[in-house]
């Protein structure tokens, strides 16, 4: 069985594949199963398209296959401005002993 991943407001909560994604990574949580992030990607897309038998058309970026693309401006407003040009920082940090696990 294919499955792929959709939104649409009339059966969730929101418009935002993303958030639809954060979903399915809950619900898969509540039924001890793992979603990854790039599987739960690959099912708003790849695998979507497969799911509805269309994976010869769309789901993937390549010559010959149908694609739709926002542009988005990081400066459109000054608050993306703010968020775009603030100082990024990671720190990652563990004990010797998590290493194995």
């Amino acid at each position: 069985m294919h499955v792929g991943l959709g939104t649409d407001i009339g059966g969730g909560t929101s418009f935002s594949l993303l958030a639809t994604m954060g979903a399915a990574y809950e619900i898969a949580q509540l039924g001890g199963r793992s979603l990854s992030a790039i599987e739960a990607f690959l099912s708003g897309d790849a695998r979507r398209a497969r799911a509805l038998a269309l994976d010869d058309r769309i789901g993937t970026i390549a010559p010959g296959y149908e694609a739709d693309f926002a542009v988005l401006d990081p400066n459109a407003t000054p608050l993306l401005t703010c968020a775009t040009n603030a100082p990024k920082r990671l720190t990652i940090s563990f004990r010797p002993d998590d290493a194995g696990r």
